[in-house]
């Protein structure tokens, strides 16, 4: 499922934004690997663009030009895994980060 470029979030997470400048594309999914999940979250800015039940999940939007913080949050069963998927395109190379559970959680801050 893929949220796309344009809707709400990406205004907010604009009007968030430092900077004038048009902005650039950003793609952020978050998927399991191994394992069981109840719940994935993730922000931009602060504004809300995944909020899932276990589920895989892909957005993409408009970010500024200056520091775009992400974070990311996740619930599941003991260690499971999973992967953070972050592509700026055109500008640098696409990057994941799997990430284990502790106790059932984990969340994730990436500044970009």
């Amino acid at each position: 499922m893929t949220a796309k470029a344009g809707g709400p979030e990406t205004a907010a997470i604009k009007a968030a934004s430092a900077d004038d400048t048009p902005g650039r594309t950003l793609k952020l999914s978050v998927s399991a690997s191994t394992g069981t999940f109840n719940r994935f979250l993730a922000w931009i800015n602060g504004v809300n663009v995944i909020n899932t039940d276990g589920q895989d999940k892909d957005w993409e939007g408009i970010i500024g030009s200056d520091k775009a913080h992400v974070h990311v949050r996740a619930w599941g069963i003991g260690a499971a895994k999973y992967t953070v998927g972050i592509d700026l395109p055109g500008t640098a190379d696409d990057q994941e980060l799997e990430c284990t559970l502790s106790k059932g959680f984990h969340e994730t801050e990436i500044t970009i």
